[in-house]
């Protein structure tokens, strides 16, 4: 079978399609029997196991490869991947114009507001394509109007929502 590459431009490309359509980030309550040692990701999947709830992506950030940045990101085998810095404005602007991401790594963030899970155990995190709710901050599953598609799926170890917090993940992807 012959082997080929996807191209830089292509890469930059399907970054600005997920930038455009990872519209809201979900909180899964803890997958299988032991919370602390979760099961891998079954790649399958078509929603979290146990939806606790869902956030509107509420920002959207192009990482470019940089020796002077000071954006690290640590990757499953414990080991850091950078260093990168965020893309700017201008960056951003000139690489849409030609239908580009300005990079093939993209950051979505969402977050779980404060006390609107208190008390729930999470472990599971997903990120959804095309989705929408009837809220504006934070839906229950009951409120989710479209669920959209499953784009990524993580499971953490358990981790217990306390009173006044506010829970920010940011995942970073490459293409």
């Amino acid at each position: 079978m012959p082997n080929g590459i996807i191209t830089d431009r292509g890469k930059r490309r399907t970054a600005l399609y997920w930038a455009q359509h990872v519209t809201h980030g979900a909180f899964g309550r803890p997958v299988g029997t032991d919370p602390f040692n979760p099961p891998l990701e079954d790649y399958a999947a078509t929603a979290l196991s146990d939806e606790i709830g869902r956030a509107p992506v509420r920002a959207v950030r192009y990482l470019m490869a940089d020796p002077a940045g000071t954006v690290l990101y640590r990757l499953p085998n414990g080991s850091s991947d950078g260093p990168y810095r965020y893309a700017t404005t201008a960056e951003v602007s000139a690489a849409a114009a030609l239908g580009l991401a300005p990079s093939a790594m993209v950051e979505f963030e969402f977050a779980m507001p404060p006390n609107v899970a208190t008390g729930e155990t999470y472990g599971e995190i997903g990120l959804f394509l095309d989705a929408a709710i009837t809220a504006t901050d934070w839906a229950t599953p009951a409120q989710v109007t479209t669920p959209g598609t499953l784009f990524y799926s993580l499971t953490l170890g358990a981790k217990t929502i306390e009173p006044d917090e506010e829970i920010v993940r940011r995942i970073a992807l490459k293409v």
